[in-house]
């Protein structure tokens, strides 16, 4: 029994885990360089030097940067929030130590006054369950986004509450993988197949509603290709090429 609430706990704190983790989002919104103030690796001040000034609430990464006019290494040091901005600095709140050096069990600290950073602005997210319904309330969709893009699986419904499709989505929002639809009933299949970066791929089969096939054939990123099997209404069979 012990053993079992154990597990349990684990695959709990697993989860809320998951549903709590911050991902960056997209492509880098803006940038400046400056130059350390102090010694602080939790609320840091830097001298602004040149690019755009962040506005306060902003959050982002900030890198060292060290070098000669012929090399120049940049390394991420903290995960941080912009909390203040005057003329000539900025304010940071540092939110996770990134790249940390520990020597002889001491912790070395990378924000030291004097040190040229680079502040890059993201846009962070996490993941949330997303419910959407139909006008009668009855659930029509659900599933997991982040950063405005469908993630993980997904199911979509009938409005009697069966479901209509099941697939999964990578980080971009891209179905991978097995795609399945169902008629009215719930367990019969419409249409099977698979995605591969949000393309069709591979065998795709259509079904009539008493579960006969109504197409079959190939798809090669995102078209058909080959040759096709095809029945009409009247469940005259027919090859199409393609």
């Amino acid at each position: 029994m012990q053993k079992k609430l154990l597990l349990l706990s684990i695959l709990l704190l697993t989860l809320t885990t998951f549903a709590q983790k911050e991902v960056q989002c997209g492509e880098k919104l803006s940038s400046f360089r400056g130059t350390l103030l102090d010694s602080s690796s939790t609320q840091a001040r830097i001298k602004f030097t040149t690019g755009t000034k962040p506005k306060v609430g902003a959050t982002g990464e900030v890198a060292s940067i060290s070098g000669d006019e012929y090399m120049t290494m940049k390394i991420t040091i903290g995960r941080v929030k912009v909390i203040a901005v005057t003329d000539e600095q900025v304010t940071i709140e540092v939110l996770e130590k990134i790249s940390v050096w520990v020597i002889n069990g001491i912790e070395k600290n990378n924000f030291l006054p004097g040190t040229l950073v680079e502040f890059s602005e993201y846009k962070y997210d996490v993941p949330t369950l997303v419910e959407n319904k139909f006008p009668s309330g009855k659930l029509k969709e659900k599933g997991m986004m982040q950063c405005g893009y469908k993630i993980g699986e997904w199911q979509h419904y009938h409005e009697n509450g069966n479901v209509s499709a099941k697939y999964t989505c990578n980080d971009k929002g891209e179905i991978i993988g097995d795609y399945v639809e169902y008629g009215q009933g719930g367990n019969n299949k419409t249409m099977s197949g698979s995605y591969q970066n949000g393309k069709k791929s591979g065998l795709w089969t259509e079904y009539f509603e008493d579960r006969t096939i109504k197409s079959q054939g190939y798809y090669y990123n995102g078209e058909k290709t080959g040759k096709w099997i095809e029945h009409n209404s009247e469940g005259k069979k027919m090859k199409v090429k393609y």
